[in-house]
C-alpha cells in the first residue's frame, strides 16, 4: 500500500511539474502576456523558486513537518492556478505565474523527503522514482495533444488535478 501511495506521489508531482516547466510560456502567452513580459516574468519566477526553496521550505518543514508542508504547498499551487485560470487581468496573471513557480517546485524536496523517510527495501526507491519519470513523459504527450484543441485552461487544470489528487485525497 505504501509503495502505491509513493508511486502516486512521484507520478503526480512530476506530471504537474512537467506541464508547468514545459508549457510556462504557452500559459503566459494565453494569459495575455507578450513574449518580452513572459521572459521577464519567467526570470522572476525562477528567482521566486530559488527564494522559496532557500527560505520557505526550511521554515515550513520545521513548523509543519513533511505532510503539513506538502498540504500547504499543494493548497498554494491549487489556489494560484485557479486564480490564473479565471484571471482576465495581466497583472493578476503575472502574480499567479510567479506564485505557482514559488509553490510548485518546493514539492520536489517534500516528495524526496517522503521517499527517503519511508522504509523502502533495496531497489524500491528507483522503482518509485521511475513513476515520476513516467508522469513527466505522459504529461508532456497528453498536454501536447490536448493543447492542440484547447486553450490555457487545459494546461492549468493538468497542473491542478494531480496536485489535488495527491495532496487532498
Amino acid at each position: 500500500m505504501l509503495n502505491n501511495t509513493l508511486k502516486t506521489l512521484c507520478f503526480s508531482y512530476f506530471f504537474a511539474w512537467a506541464i508547468f516547466l514545459n508549457f510556462y510560456f504557452v500559459i503566459a502567452e494565453k494569459s495575455g502576456l507578450d513574449a518580452n513580459i513572459a521572459g521577464i516574468v519567467s526570470g522572476i519566477s525562477f528567482l521566486a523558486r530559488t527564494v522559496g526553496l532557500l527560505t520557505l521550505y526550511p521554515y515550513l518543514i520545521k513548523h509543519f513537518g513533511t505532510k503539513g508542508t506538502g498540504i500547504l504547498l499543494a493548497g498554494g499551487t491549487v489556489v494560484t492556478c485557479i486564480l490564473l485560470l479565471i484571471s482576465t487581468n495581466s497583472y493578476l496573471s503575472i502574480v499567479c505565474l510567479i506564485a505557482v513557480a514559488f509553490f510548485l517546485p518546493i514539492g520536489l524536496p517534500v516528495t524526496e523527503s517522503t521517499l527517503t523517510g519511508s522504509d523502502l527495501k533495496s531497489g524500491q526507491y528507483e522503482t518509485i522514482r521511475l513513476f515520476g519519470s513516467l508522469g513527466f513523459i505522459i504529461s508532456i504527450i497528453f498536454a501536447s495533444f490536448s493543447f492542440t484543441y484547447y486553450q490555457k485552461e487545459i494546461l492549468v487544470l493538468l497542473i491542478v488535478l494531480p496536485v489535488s489528487i495527491n495532496k487532498f485525497s
